[in-house]
């Protein structure tokens, strides 16, 4: 690790939040956008799975769909398939083709495309009325969304990888610090999103359920800012990603 770096481990008994925050302040700064849009597009990615199932289970009275866990279990599937299609098929030849920015932007553009859609497969909510069609845009959204986050996550970890070989900085250490970072946004985003549902219901606002779907959007937005600032200084070549 190079001298002065601040991804080093600090030292156990003389371990102090300042000490950290000094360390982190000498961090690349390529490296540290990078590493917000990683444990931004993590937050959103938890948020993104707890804001369907919730709003989905909600009562139809609520804009939701009065779905039970073996309806979502089974659209939670189509996400899965959309996955298994990205990392089998799309990815791989995508990034040689476009390069790793394009393939990030079109997998942010997809999901956020799938995800923002949301008031409007409401109006198919009626089990009466929609008895069978109303499943279709949600299908739909857990397929191409997933294929979204397809593009992004490995992504992201490629350009991660590349600025912190640059940067002469342990690759270990680095993705450590990600994973932690990462896990701890999984912990705070999604009970952060469930209070705004709550706060967006409790408002009798129309849309108001959807509160917490555009925030976590505009949070998305963010990370994606954080990519295209880092991505100036970094190569957009094709990639073996098994190697990064």
């Amino acid at each position: 690790v190079v001298e002065g770096a601040v991804l080093a481990a600090p030292p156990g008994p003389q371990f102090s939040l300042r000490r950290l925050w000094q360390r982190l302040q000498g961090t690349p700064p390529g490296l540290a956008r990078l590493i917000a849009c990683y444990c931004l597009l993590t937050g959103y990615a938890a948020a993104w799975t707890q804001n369907f199932i919730e709003l989905v289970s909600m009562p139809c009275t609520v804009d939701g769909f009065a779905l039970g866990p073996r309806e979502i279990g089974n659209l939670q599937n189509c996400a899965g398939v959309g996955l298994l299609l990205t990392q089998l098929f799309l990815y791989s030849h995508l990034t040689k083709r476009w390069g790793l920015l394009a393939c990030f932007v079109v997998g942010f553009a997809m999901n956020s495309l799938a995800t923002l859609l949301f008031p409007a497969y409401g109006l198919l909510a009626d089990a009466q009325r929609f008895p069978v069609w109303r499943y279709v845009p949600l299908a739909c959204m857990q397929f191409f969304g997933q294929i979204g986050f397809g593009f992004c996550f490995p992504t992201i970890f490629v350009w991660i990888n590349r600025e912190a070989a640059a940067s002469s900085l342990s690759l270990g250490l680095v993705n450590g610090w990600c994973q932690s970072l990462g896990s701890l946004c999984r912990a705070l985003v999604p009970p952060a999103m469930a209070s705004l549902l709550s706060l967006g219901l409790s408002s009798g606002l129309p849309g108001g359920s959807y509160l917490a779907i555009f925030t976590n959007g505009a949070m998305f937005m963010l990370s994606l800012r954080c990519a295209l600032r880092a991505h100036r200084r970094l190569p957009d070549g094709p990639t073996d990603v098994a190697r990064q």
